[in-house]
């Protein structure tokens, strides 16, 4: 039956995220393309999930070398004769569309009439159907980016369409989804029908009916969408009605979702559009102190974080609900990475903001009083306990970022000792991976926040044996956060680390030569490259040149890219007797020969000639 299907798909998922792919696929593939064949449409379907829940666990396998010919099965699935084997194979390209980005896009011509075609009957079609085609699609069109524009019309008319004229309240629901996900990928190219879907999302968050509150909560997450996307000239005159209206929600349904939508959604969203010319009287009904406070801050980003921040607080301290904490901590942590120092400019904000993430590391909030949720087994509140934790200690390093080192010192040393704590191995990899990731993200903060160096170089006695430790962790993610942590750590603390050079190099040293998760290695030649752009002086070139231009170019983590273009600039103009630049082009012409040849195949024959001469050089 049912069930069982699903624990073999859970077996196949297992074995995909843990086997080499190549020999999984040996042993699944011609059981599965037997059952492609098969009369029984079940059967059908089976092969056609298989593919599905391979997608993530062997994504590289996939977009790497069998991407056409599985894309081509699922597409044939599509006008199976079995609605059961149609579903599965819109299953199987929204799992596509997730995990095998962005090879997957290229195939828009062939993808986007089929499913455009499947949304052309939709109250003709079982709603759990219909899911998946949304499902599908919405995977798909958010890596698109303006390459959805030739399909915007169809795509639009569809969805107002079943705003307007569908009864079904699940239909609409996906419809205004999809438009958060459209939204995504136009931009301002969806300014033409930004009217139309704005009046439906206002109706729908006008009623306070029951049946309606999954709507309502999926239309503020896409009016969250369409205040980042669409541009704040367009947004910016509805911003103060949709306040409201999620305001009036909020004071008359007492539901979680709704609040942690309102939360993120209107706070932060109105946040961003910055309010510029905003005129909010018009508004001033029900909620009286609120408005009063919108009016009085329209024309000022400084006001507005006045009424915002501590809404976000207090919010934080007394709300019951996990998830709608996690939406406030995200919110906050998104006003201050926006607006960094206005954030700051009251005094008493750095302190209020310190010791609501102190809080929340100590678990001293409402919301983890050990109670929870009745409908959540231990386990999941455990895991959103440990989330609530990662969100609040995402907002350190923005607040190093936003605030002098001077001044964040005090409570930095409050809160270091709780990330630190974390970092120890009877800890979960998960807590060990977030702390050194918080750590290193700490001090990438202070390379450039005013007083920064010297805050980092009188941290460093206390991070240096944490961050190695963590080089020498099991875990690959572990071991990546602490080799981007002693970077950065060289970086920041500039010449007082000086003295800790060698054996930093030494513990690259020790993992270059056995490491071998291509993300480990590029982040230990963005560590190199960081220590190098802090003291070239201080780093011995001649051995690490050649070990940095022998694992370049990056395989994952293009991030450090501009870390390595910029230590590479240096290398160029550096003190000529060390031969820097002859050692580069020797390790690229060694170790990246074709790429090599073709970038100086372009160059006069005079200077190729004195090109080659110098790399074949003893």
């Amino acid at each position: 039956g049912g069930h069982k299907l699903f624990v073999y798909f859970q077996i196949i998922d297992t074995m995909a995220l843990h086997m080499a792919p190549e020999k999984l696929f040996q042993q699944l593939m011609p059981l599965t393309q037997a059952c492609l064949v098969s009369e029984n449409p079940y059967q059908r379907k089976g092969a056609i999930m298989c593919l599905a829940v391979l997608a993530e666990g062997c994504a590289d396998h996939i977009r790497t070398k069998m991407l056409s010919s599985l894309l081509q099965t699922v597409c044939q699935s599509l006008s199976d004769s079995s609605q059961v084997v149609r579903s599965a194979g819109l299953f199987a390209l929204g799992q596509f569309s997730e995990h095998l980005q962005p090879e997957v896009s290229k195939y828009c011509a062939e993808l986007m009439p089929l499913l455009l075609g499947y949304l052309s009957s939709l109250n003709e079609a079982k709603v759990g159907h219909v899911t998946k085609a949304f499902y599908a699609l919405e995977n798909f069109m958010e890596n698109l980016g303006a390459d959805i524009e030739p399909y915007l019309p169809t795509l639009m008319e569809t969805m107002l369409s079943a705003l307007n004229n569908t009864d079904n309240l699940k239909i609409k629901e996906l419809a205004v989804s999809a438009i958060g996900a459209i939204a995504n990928a136009a931009k301002e190219l969806l300014v033409p029908y930004f009217s139309p879907v704005i009046e439906s999302l206002k109706g729908f968050l006008t009623t306070t009916t029951e049946e309606m509150r999954s709507l309502q909560t999926q239309s503020l997450d896409t009016l969250s969408v369409l205040a980042r996307t669409i541009g704040k000239d367009v947004f910016s005159p509805l911003a103060a009605e949709c306040v409201q209206l999620g305001l009036n929600l909020t004071d008359t349904i007492d539901d979680p979702d709704l609040r942690r939508c309102t939360y993120v959604t209107q706070c932060f969203r109105f946040l961003s559009t910055h309010l510029a010319g905003l005129n909010t009287n018009a508004y001033i009904d029900e909620k009286e102190d609120a408005c009063d406070a919108l009016g009085e801050i329209a024309f000022t980003l400084l006001k507005l974080l006045e009424v915002v921040l501590p809404c976000f607080v207090e919010t934080v301290r007394t709300e019951p609900e996990r998830l709608v904490v996690m939406g406030v901590l995200e919110s906050m942590n998104g006003v201050i990475k926006s607006c960094e120092g206005e954030v700051f400019r009251n005094p008493s904000r750095l302190k209020e903001i310190s010791y609501v993430i102190r809080d929340v590391l100590k678990k001293k909030m409402a919301c983890q009083d050990g109670g929870g949720d009745e409908a959540e087994d231990e386990d999941q509140q455990a895991e959103y306990d440990a989330m609530l934790q990662e969100f609040a200690g995402e907002g350190i390093p923005l607040v190093a970022s936003a605030v002098p080192a001077d001044s964040f010192a005090p409570f930095l040393n409050d809160l270091l000792p709780l990330i630190m704590g974390k970092t120890k191995s009877t800890g979960t990899v998960a807590e060990r991976s977030f702390s050194l990731g918080t750590i290193g993200e700490i001090l990438q903060a202070l390379v450039t926040a005013p007083g920064g160096q010297g805050l980092a170089g009188r941290l460093s006695n206390r991070l240096l044996p944490v961050l190695v430790a963590g080089v020498r962790d099991s875990d690959p993610e572990v071991r990546n956060n602490s080799v981007f942590g002693l970077g950065c750590l060289a970086q920041a603390a500039g010449p007082i680390v000086l003295t800790d050079y060698p054996m930093m190099l030494s513990v690259f040293s020790n993992l270059l030569v056995k490491e071998s998760d291509a993300r480990v290695i590029d982040n230990l030649c963005g560590a190199l490259c960081r220590m190098i752009l802090s003291n070239v002086e201080a780093v011995p070139l001649e051995q690490v040149v050649p070990a940095l231009a022998a694992r370049l170019p990056l395989k994952e983590d293009m991030e450090e890219n501009k870390t390595v273009f910029s230590c590479l600039a240096l290398l160029y103009t550096h003190s000529p007797s060390l031969n820097t630049a002859v050692l580069l082009m020797k390790q690229f012409a060694q170790n990246h020969c074709a790429e090599f040849q073709a970038a100086v195949r372009p160059l006069p024959a005079e200077q190729q000639a004195k090109l080659s001469a110098v790399v074949t050089a003893s």
